[in-house]
């Protein structure tokens, strides 16, 4: 799991140190929107291999190959349409945002999956931890208007009590939520 997380945070790291320049004078405009079609080959490879690998990729080893020829496909008409024809260009932005959505709701899957099914119970553990950060994260904010709402998501048994700690406070909460979610039911 080492190359694909070095990997996955190298991409996010060259994202943001580019983006500057993206919107200002275009000078890294090429590495900056490969990387961004690189982003979700990165994060699925990272998914299907941390914090174990399934047994059909262990018996395929070449599937984790699959994400990156998809963003080398995608990356082509990508900085093509940029470069040489701007008016198609916010359709190829479209589908490689996307692709990472996609590739984002891959790894939400994966650690859901592992975090009911693990071979080993630090899998487990594992993968609560980064599933419960990844909501706090990404999912909660995005739900927009009230924090509130995340109970209505009954996939896991702890949102409720997630809600109620989000509402007591934002800042405080992350680790209290995390430890709950990651401990075993007893």
């Amino acid at each position: 799991g080492a190359l694909p997380f070095y990997l996955f945070n190298a991409g996010v790291a060259n994202y943001l140190m580019a983006s500057f320049n993206f919107h200002t004078d275009y000078h890294a405009t090429n590495l900056f929107m490969l990387n961004f079609a690189l982003l979700p080959a990165f994060m699925t490879h990272f998914a299907l291999v941390y914090p174990e690998m399934p047994d059909s990729v262990q018996r395929r080893k070449w599937l984790i190959a699959v994400p990156y020829v998809i963003s080398i496909g995608l990356s082509i008409p990508y900085l093509y349409s940029f470069h040489q024809n701007p008016r198609y260009w916010p359709f190829w932005e479209s589908v490689v945002i996307a692709y990472a959505a996609f590739s984002y709701l891959v790894w939400i899957g994966r650690l859901a999956h592992i975090s009911n099914n693990p071979r080993h119970e630090m899998n487990r553990i594992t993968a609560k931890y980064l599933l419960g950060g990844q909501l706090l994260a990404f999912v909660v904010p995005l739900k927009g208007k009230d924090d509130t709402e995340v109970a209505h998501l009954h996939a896991v048994k702890y949102i409720p009590i997630i809600a109620k700690f989000i509402e007591a406070s934002r800042s405080t909460a992350i680790i209290p939520i995390i430890n709950i979610w990651a401990c075993p039911s007893q």
